[in-house]
This record gives structure tokens, C-alpha cells and sequence, in this order.
């Protein structure tokens, strides 16, 4: 009994020791956002993201849209707490399912289940949606034109997923390429017009509204 329970304490601590901390966890993610910032693809086999840390950077980035949006809520008269809360947590759902369903269809289609965790995938979805906030704000900010910086986020983040996501990746046609960045031009447009027709609406609409 006594040598079953060393060998058990002994697993036990092997398995704390390798993995990561949840401070150097969250570190390392915010590491990836400055590289994605600089769009400097970040290598898939290297990357061990967590569902904690997933989670977090999705609400990082909720944060950061939401912050950006602050100024013409003030600006404009209709900030509350309620709708606070409500929009950071639009936003973070529109990330977590963008995220979650983008990384399993990209995972799906280039079949590297054995090269790369599925949560990879799903980290590096969010890492192409760095400028997100920037790109908001400009669109709220621009109005009719707005939708130049909203097209900016979708190519950026779909040139983003295409470099960390074919890193060391050879395609076997040129049908597959094509197929490939068609499904990344569907998803990060779909992402990208989601976020501007809620941020529009809620946002622009309530001000006229409001003034009304």
C-alpha cells in the first residue's frame, strides 16, 4: 500500500512539473498576441495552449474590442452598465464559436490530428483576430467607409491562419490550395461581417436612436 501510493504521488507531481503554470501559461499567450501583432506566424508544434488560456484570450480580446467601442458610447450618450455586459459578452461569444468551429474545420481539412492539438488550431484563430479592435474602432469611426477596415481584419487574419496553419505543410494539388484559402476567405469573412453588423447596431443605431 505504501509503495502503491509513492508510485501514485510520484505520477502525480511528473504530471504537475510538465505542464505549464496558469500565469506562465497566460505569459506565453500573450507572447503569441505580440507576435501576431507583428505577424510573425507562430509554430504549431510548439504552441501547447490550454482550455483556461483559450478562454482568457478570447476575453482579452472581447475586452479589447469593447474598450475601443467606449469612446462613441460616451461620445454619443448611450453607455450603461447593462449593455456593458451584454456586449462584452456578444463579443465573446462571437470569438469562442468562431474560434472553436474555425480551428476544427481547419484541422479537419489539412489532417494533422497527429502534428497538433485541436485547441492549436483553436488558439490560432484567435491570434489572427489581434487587430480586431483597431479595425472595429476605425469602422465605427469612418462609418460608409468603415467597411475597407472590416475587409483589412479579414485578410489579415485569413494571411495569419494561412501562415501558421501550412507552416512545414506541403499540399498535394493545386485544388487543394484553392480549396484551402477559400474556406479561410468564408470563415474570416463570416467572423469579420458578424462583428461589424452587431457593432453597427449596436452602436451606431443606438446613437441615432437615441437622438432621436
Amino acid at each position: 500500500m505504501v509503495i502503491e501510493s509513492r508510485r501514485f504521488t510520484e505520477r502525480a507531481s511528473a504530471s504537475t512539473s510538465s505542464s505549464p503554470s496558469c500565469f506562465k501559461q497566460i505569459m506565453n499567450e500573450l507572447t503569441c498576441w505580440k507576435k501576431s501583432l507583428m505577424l510573425t506566424p507562430v509554430d504549431m508544434k510548439v504552441i501547447t495552449p490550454q482550455v483556461y488560456s483559450v478562454l482568457f484570450f478570447a476575453l482579452f480580446l472581447s475586452l479589447q474590442v469593447y474598450i475601443f467601442t467606449l469612446p462613441f458610447l460616451f461620445t454619443n450618450g448611450i453607455f450603461s452598465g447593462i449593455n456593458s455586459i451584454v456586449s462584452i459578452f456578444v463579443f465573446y461569444m462571437i470569438f469562442i464559436i468562431y474560434s472553436f468551429l474555425g480551428g476544427y474545420f481547419y484541422r479537419l481539412f489539412l489532417k494533422k490530428e497527429n502534428d497538433s492539438s485541436y485547441l492549436s488550431y483553436v488558439a490560432v484563430c484567435l491570434y489572427a483576430c489581434s487587430y480586431a479592435p483597431v479595425c472595429v474602432f476605425l469602422t465605427i469611426l469612418l462609418k460608409m467607409v468603415g467597411f475597407i477596415f472590416i475587409l483589412a481584419l479579414a485578410l489579415i487574419a485569413q494571411f495569419y491562419i494561412s501562415s501558421c496553419l501550412t507552416m512545414d505543410y506541403n499540399f498535394t494539388n493545386t485544388r487543394d490550395i484553392f480549396i484551402f484559402s477559400l474556406m479561410t476567405m468564408i470563415i474570416e469573412f463570416a467572423l469579420v461581417s458578424v462583428l461589424q453588423v452587431y457593432v453597427l447596431s449596436s452602436v451606431i443605431v443606438q446613437s441615432s436612436t437615441s437622438t432621436i
